[in-house]
């Protein structure tokens, strides 16, 4: 990754100045820059020189800048350590404890009350209802439990109405609960054939009614969450459309994870136009007065809307990636692909800021070379040795690039690599994709 720096405002006896630090570098390698940029010249004592912060803390000379803690714009003054001020002391311990409490992170806040209070009180709807129809229509319990998810989300979104957004969520998300309690009892019951393609498709539906449910309970969020719900919709056509067409669990996921690829590529440009930065752009490049209100909260809506297609693309390439590895029908076609279509999601976590973009890419990424490995065991011999030392170098591979930092021209040249690297696995990805439907057979034994 590229280094980082720091601006600080070095003080000295004679000059002061505004410089950019390496925020990576020990403060002690940089003191002779330090010195002559202040023209600080040797007393007649020997004496050494430390960097001290308006506080009095004094920077140790073996620490970096960022491990010292210093901000962007800090003030640092060069002194003699026999000059240094002696560390902040405090007089009244229980007034520093108190303004000190007020500092630690992750306290109690109205906020966690309202989550916690909608949590609880989904567990206990969800318990209820489940008392309940255990107690009147036991013998239907899948279909009646499916039957309360709806009502419920139009119960959340009544009481949305009110303003009561606590009790709004609380009962859209034990309406998804049970929906999906109520789903696993359908698939159990010996008199319903539901398989594991058909309840996934009822688990993507019920899931985007509870998107959509939750877009007039909270409203500030309610283009991110159909965005979110549309992302859904999409690729679960995607899925059922491929299944129709082609018959075959294996070519549906293949089908649906190159097609996941692309959406995920134009996921981006999707939360723009759909945030309205597009609009407010075109609006201020026609002479119009745009509000700084009005673009914070666009932005904040594109990257509400941009997380949740994120995270819903990267479990159909996690569905996806899983199925191509496990096949054993079209395995020449399938691993490949697999390998393909997971480091792609990989290498396109790069692009995106958030956590949870990135963490959920990057874990459809590990759960495809996991199921790769799987495959490679299964083959048994030299190709399961194989495997597993392929697993244990991706170890060492990702452990190093999480530890290590790289310099500013060595990080350009793996980004474009991983830029080209991409797009090669991206194009290859349509072949491999051909190749299941058996063309490139039938095309040879056309010539020949």
């Amino acid at each position: 990754m590229a280094n980082s720096f720091t601006r600080v405002t070095l003080l000295g006896a004679k000059r002061h100045t505004d410089v950019l630090l390496p925020s990576s570098e020990p403060v002690g390698s940089l003191m002779p820059q330090i010195l002559d940029l202040l023209a600080d010249e040797p007393s007649d004592r020997v004496a050494v020189k430390t960097l001290v912060t308006v506080t009095g803390d004094v920077v140790p000379s073996d620490e970096s800048l960022a491990s010292a803690a210093i901000p962007d714009g800090a003030s640092l003054q060069l002194l003699e350590s026999s000059e240094t001020p002696p560390p902040p002391v405090i007089y009244d311990v229980a007034d520093a404890a108190v303004d000190e409490s007020d500092t630690i992170t992750g306290r109690w806040t109205p906020l966690a009350g309202r989550v916690a209070c909608a949590t609880i009180s989904a567990v206990f709807v969800v318990f209820a209802a489940y008392l309940l129809i255990e107690a009147f229509a036991p013998a239907h319990r899948g279909m009646e439990m499916v039957i309360c998810a709806p009502v419920l989300f139009g119960v959340g979104v009544a009481v949305a109405a009110a303003r009561q957004r606590v009790a709004s969520i609380a009962a859209i998300v034990a309406g998804w609960v049970i929906g999906v309690l109520g789903l696993w009892q359908l698939a159990e019951h010996p008199d319903m054939h539901i398989h594991l393609v058909q309840e996934m498709w009822l688990l993507a539906a019920a899931t985007a009614l509870g998107l959509i449910a939750l877009a007039f309970a909270i409203r500030s969020a309610m283009i991110a969450f159909f965005q979110g719900a549309g992302t859904i919709i999409g690729l679960t056509v995607v899925w059922i459309v491929a299944a129709v067409i082609t018959r075959d669990t294996a070519r549906t996921a293949a089908i649906a994870g190159v097609i996941s690829l692309l959406i995920l590529g134009l996921a981006p440009r999707l939360a723009l136009t759909a945030s309205g930065l597009a609009r407010l752009d075109d609006n201020h490049s026609s002479g119009r007065i745009v509000r700084r209100r009005d673009a914070v909260a666009a932005v904040q809506v594109a990257h509400h809307g941009l997380a949740l297609g994120v995270v819903v693309c990267a479990v159909s390439l996690a569905i996806s990636v899983w199925i191509l590895s496990a096949d054993t029908a079209y395995r020449v076609w399938t691993l490949p692909l697999a390998g393909v279509i997971a480091l792609a999601a990989g290498l396109r976590s790069r692009s995106f800021p958030l956590v949870t973009e990135r963490g959920t890419l990057l874990g459809a990424m590990t759960l495809g070379l996991i199921g790769l490995a799987l495959a490679g065991i299964d083959a048994g011999g030299s190709v399961s040795i194989l495997a597993a030392f392929g697993v244990l170098i991706m170890a060492i591979a990702v452990a190093l690039i999480g530890a290590g930092t790289f310099p500013a021209h060595i990080a350009a040249r793996l980004r474009v690599a991983g830029n080209r690297f991409e797009t090669v696995l991206i194009l290859a990805s349509v072949p491999l994709t051909v190749g299941m439907f058996g063309v490139f057979g039938d095309l040879l034994h056309s010539f020949n």
